[in-house]
């Protein structure tokens, strides 16, 4: 996975996990699919950093589909 994507996503945790708890966190990730191991980027930050994302909702944007995918609620 590329590692700026992934750094960028822990940048936006970073600062969401100082807003108020009331506050409805979501961040949204256009759809892109690891070529080999067929699983996306919303997927494999979930499954690698699900520690980091309490109360943080993790949309999936299929451009192509124009279709949204909820990865975490």
């Amino acid at each position: 996975m590329p590692s700026a994507k992934v750094s960028v996503l822990n940048e936006a945790v970073f600062y969401m996990s100082y807003l108020p708890k009331d506050t409805i966190k979501i961040i949204a990730i256009k759809k892109s699919t690891h070529s080999r191991r067929k699983e996306t980027l919303a997927e494999y930050y979930l499954r690698t950093y699900n520690h980091l994302l309490k109360g943080i909702k993790i949309f999936e944007i299929d451009c192509d589909l124009k279709k949204i995918n909820i990865v975490k609620e």
